[in-house]
């Protein structure tokens, strides 16, 4: 966790210091190059959010199809922390279904 933590904290130092490199050569005391990013970032961001609901909607809605659980325990297990684990759960189970 830590690592990942400093992989981001490289990313965003980075970002910030090209950023501040790019943005240097405007001469003009405009804020309408920040107003611009600042606004495409909110787009991009309400995107992936929007964006994340219907992934959310697709993977709850494939492992009841598929009847590797039960539609409460599929809603349950949909949050985000446990994208990561829930796969490898519908998969066990499927193969155990396959088997038997």
């Amino acid at each position: 966790m830590i690592v990942i933590g400093l992989i981001i904290a490289a990313g965003i130092f980075y970002i910030a210091r090209h950023l501040s490199s790019d943005l240097s050569v405007e001469r003009a005391t405009s804020i309408r190059p920040f107003i611009m990013l600042a606004g495409a970032l909110l787009i991009a961001l309400g995107f992936e959010f929007v964006n994340g609901f219907h992934d959310t909607a697709n993977a709850v809605a494939t492992i009841i199809y598929a009847h590797s659980m039960e539609p409460h325990v599929a809603v349950a297990w949909s949050p985000p922390r446990f994208q990561m684990i829930g796969p490898r759960v519908q998969r066990r189970s499927m193969v155990s279904s396959e088997r038997g």
